[in-house]
């Protein structure tokens, strides 16, 4: 027969099993949950730790991104500005282009207009003499009868 079996034996295998589990139970409770307890407070105050620093970073970033959407919008006013400035100076640079080239036709015009006026006149005057030549031949044909 098998000793665990053996009821003679129930009495020392239970003492035996009592000073195991004693023995065990007071080597966990003296030595390794502490040390287990040690080993999550520290795991906790490091995550409480960096938790905070994240906390804070998040902080940080938001106050960052604040000051970059401002730093935009205020080069984007800046930059509406700089557009703004150099339409008008385009615009007055092109508006003064245009007067010189306006003037400059002018002065071209007004020089074609008094060269045609000296051209008519020197025509008017030749149409003139030749009114008075035709006019001569006819009266001296009318009358005088010359051909």
């Amino acid at each position: 027969m098998m000793p665990q079996l053996d009821s003679s034996f129930y009495f020392s295998q239970l003492f035996w099993m009592c000073v195991s589990l004693t023995v065990l139970v007071i080597a966990f409770k003296k030595r390794f949950i502490p040390r287990i307890n040690k080993m999550f407070a520290s795991r906790d105050q490091h995550l409480k730790k960096y938790s905070e620093m994240v906390e804070k970073l998040k902080g940080e970033i938001e106050v960052v991104e604040e000051g970059i959407e401002k730093l935009h919008e205020k080069e984007a006013k800046r930059a509406a500005e700089i557009v703004r400035e150099a339409i008008k100076k385009s615009e007055a640079t092109l508006a003064m282009q245009l007067n010189i080239v306006k003037e400059e036709n002018e002065g071209r015009v007004n020089a074609t207009r008094d060269r045609l006026s000296k051209e008519i006149g020197g025509l008017e005057s030749v149409f003139k003499m030749q009114i008075e030549m035709a006019a001569q031949a006819a009266f001296e044909q009318i009358f005088l009868g010359k051909s």
